[in-house]
This record gives structure tokens, C-alpha cells and sequence, in this order.
């Protein structure tokens, strides 16, 4: 399923704007290349990560995963899922790249 979701994006300003997102099920009876029960995919992993140079973009962006990992728990809730995975666009360990990020920026 595809859908969209207000978040915080960079363009000469910050604004909220629709962003896609893909949501993607498969049951236990169903083969997944990666063995998850939900994959959420998010796009591009900018949106989630303070950019150099641009004023405000840690605290949008922290908002962003804010709102990511409110999406994520709100459907960990509804569900029975067992397994889940949380994919951006980059194809990258999300968690790491974010680690590098924060270590990067010499964010505490």
C-alpha cells in the first residue's frame, strides 16, 4: 500500500509536505526476501537526518524520526507482527547511518 504522511522537508525553507511511504505486509504463510512480517518503507534518509549547513535541520529532522517511530509503534499496536523491518531508499542500515550522522555532527 502506498500512502503519504506530513513531514518536515527542506526546500530554501522548512514546511511539512506529504511524503510517500510504503507499507508493505506479508503473513507467515507468505515468502519475504527478508523474513519480516511488516516492512514500512520511508524514501530517502535526509528527511530523517540533520543535513550540514541548514539551519534547524536537527530539530526537524529529529522530528521526522519522531514521527517515524510514532508510525511505526502506532502499527505495532494494531497488528500481530512478529517480525518487522524499517527500510529507506538508500537501502543502508538505517540505525548505522544515523550513528554516523550523530558522530559526524558531534551531536550529543
Amino acid at each position: 500500500m502506498e500512502t503519504a504522511w506530513d513531514l518536515w522537508q527542506w526546500n530554501g525553507d522548512w514546511k511539512l509536505a506529504p511524503a510517500a511511504v510504503t507499507i508493505l505486509c506479508f503473513g507467515p504463510g507468505f515468502e519475504s526476501d527478508s523474513d519480516d512480517h511488516l516492512r514500512i518503507e520511508f524514501g530517502p534518509d535526509f528527511r530523517f537526518l540533520p543535513m550540514e549547513g541548514v539551519e534547524g535541520s536537527l530539530r526537524m529532522g529529529r522530528s521526522n524520526l519522531l514521527s517515524l517511530l510514532h508510525l511505526v509503534g502506532d502499527m505495532e499496536r494494531a497488528l500481530p507482527i512478529q517480525r518487522r523491518s524499517i527500510w529507506s531508499e538508500s537501502g543502508a542500515n538505517f540505525a548505522e547511518l544515523l550513528a554516523e550522522t550523530v558522530a559526524r555532527l558531534e551531536i550529543n
